[in-house]
């Protein structure tokens, strides 16, 4: 009974924050003694996300039903803003809603205030913050895996014609009711963490930018008052566009160092280097990317540095491993059709071992109404591990602002090798059908014979879901199997899904 009075408060109280936000979207303000009439625009987004999940080390046990909810709200006039964000997480299953670790009633996550000129901005409160291609420090959100990083403290950009310098000072503030259903543990659940830095990028010539990043980190435990951990991480970085007209080139490197507070003793911590490189020709119809990364004992939980995989392997080192991938492209006369492929060779120095990835792909246009994009590939760790993959994708227009989408996934893989090998055999099929630009819904099929019975083989999910205006909502019923999942350019492996979802986002 406490659990459904308590999302009826939330609903309520959610209610009424967006309705009492929009009745003052509008309001008189007095300018140098003359009266004039300006809008503050006034936005409030709600999102919900309600769960039926079974616990995947339990699968024979009950579902646990999670309510997990945000607002955010945001004033905007003129250069000036202000955004608030709080969430509320609360367990509709009696015994896990007398856990408070659990539940979460309300819970302010972000407070901002903006204010951005022509070539100055600050920002005081939480903001999104990433240093060079984000191999020093990623400060981000990412919906799919329930990240939101920000720093809670001030970001000065000074942005005159030629030159662009931030500062950043403030401590790592992740958000405690991520709305995912594969959220991933935050890294700062049971630690402190405070930075410093910034950096500098100088137009020494035209399209031509030299620049340097640095930052100081120091973290310890909530339950303490001594600091246990720093990091220093620094580096220079350029970038020429328009080299021989065709030529896009970039290049960043850094240096990590830093120590650990062990018995009252400091201890230096493995100097670690992190590498990133790329050279982009794009002539007419062709494209061709040289990428290369070299990252050696670069250890700092919050970093996202480009990975260089494609988006079927999970990417959990990216501290300690080297490599150089090629893409080619090329667009055919039609314009419809084009064909690519790329390499990529390295070093895993976590397992010792090296890499290939190759693959091939197309996306092409039949009988004037079908898209295709076919693309495969095999990924082999000499003795370590090998993954084989193959994908296909169409859209088939049927009536007028109708479609269907059809999709088929392979994934084969040999894994430890080395100790004890396993096969992992996975293979997803799914038809959606789109009503509109509006509608959509679908059922997807997953069939993954190398599963043990008791995590059982067949997964079956029926899904449905709508965009009218600001509303978006989703509705999946059903099973999923698992695995890699990717997004934002990084991949994890995430456990199966069983039971619901509702979610809905409102923006009023």
């Amino acid at each position: 009974m406490r659990t459904k009075l308590s999302l009826v408060v939330l609903m309520a109280l959610s209610f009424l924050i967006a309705r009492s936000v929009l009745a003052e979207t509008e309001a008189t303000l007095e300018d140098s003694g003359a009266a004039t009439q300006e809008k503050i625009r006034v936005t409030a987004t709600d999102h919900l996300l309600v769960t039926n999940q079974k616990d995947p080390s339990n699968p024979l046990g009950n579902a646990t039903n999670t309510l997990t909810h945000s607002d955010t709200v945001r004033a905007e006039r003129g250069p000036y803003s202000l955004k608030i964000e709080f969430s509320n997480r609360v367990p509709l299953d009696a015994k896990t809603n007398q856990n408070s670790n659990v539940k979460k009633l309300f819970t302010l996550e972000k407070a901002t205030a903006e204010a951005e000129y022509a070539k100055f901005d600050v920002k005081l409160g939480d903001s999104y913050q990433e240093l060079g291609k984000g191999l020093i420090l990623s400060l981000y959100r990412d919906d799919v895996f329930g990240i939101d990083n920000t720093l809670q403290g001030a970001a000065i950009r000074y942005h005159p014609s030629g030159l662009d310098t931030t500062l950043i000072a403030g401590r790592v503030n992740a958000v405690s009711a991520p709305l995912a259903i594969n959220a991933v543990p935050s890294p700062v659940i049971d630690r402190n963490v405070w930075l410093a830095g910034g950096q500098a990028k100088v137009e020494v010539a035209s399209e031509t930018k030299i620049g340097g990043q640095y930052l100081f980190a120091i973290e310890k435990p909530l339950t303490s008052d001594n600091f246990d951990r720093s990091w220093y991480e620094f580096g220079p970085s350029f970038s020429k566009d328009g080299l021989f007209d065709t030529v896009d080139v970039y290049a960043e490197t850094n240096m990590i160092t830093g120590q650990y507070l062990f018995a009252n003793k400091k201890i230096p911590a493995t100097l670690g280097y992190g590498s990133y490189g790329s050279a982009t020709w794009s002539p007419d119809r062709w494209k061709l990317k040289v990428e290369v990364k070299d990252y050696r004992s670069f250890d700092f939980d919050f970093q996202r540095p480009p990975t260089l995989e494609e988006d079927v392997v999970d990417t959990s080192n990216l501290n300690n491993v080297s490599g150089s991938r090629l893409y080619v492209e090329r667009k055919l006369e039609d314009n419809k059709t084009s064909i690519h492929g790329s390499t990529l060779v390295g070093y895993d120095r976590n397992l010792g071992s090296a890499l290939y990835h190759g693959v091939v792909g197309s996306k092409f246009e039949a009988l004037g109404k079908t898209q295709f994009e076919v693309k495969t590939g095999y990924r082999w760790m000499p003795g370590h591990n090998d993954l084989a993959h193959a994908s296909v994708v169409s859209k088939i227009r049927t009536f007028k602002g109708q479609s269907i989408e059809l999709s088929a996934t392979k994934q084969k893989s040999n894994i430890k090798l080395n100790v004890l090998p396993s096969v992992v055999d996975r293979n997803v099929f799914s038809v959606y059908y789109n009503f509109s630009e509006r509608w959509s819904g679908g059922i997807g099929y997953e069939y993954v014979p190398s599963n043990t019975p008791d995590l059982g083989n067949h997964f079956f999910n029926v899904n449905a879901s709508l965009k009218r205006g600001d509303i978006t909502g989703r509705v999946m019923v059903g099973q999923t199997s698992g695995g890699t999942v990717c997004s934002g350019g990084v991949c994890r492996q995430v456990p199966p899904f069983s039971g619901a979802l509702v979610e809905s986002i409102v923006v009023f």
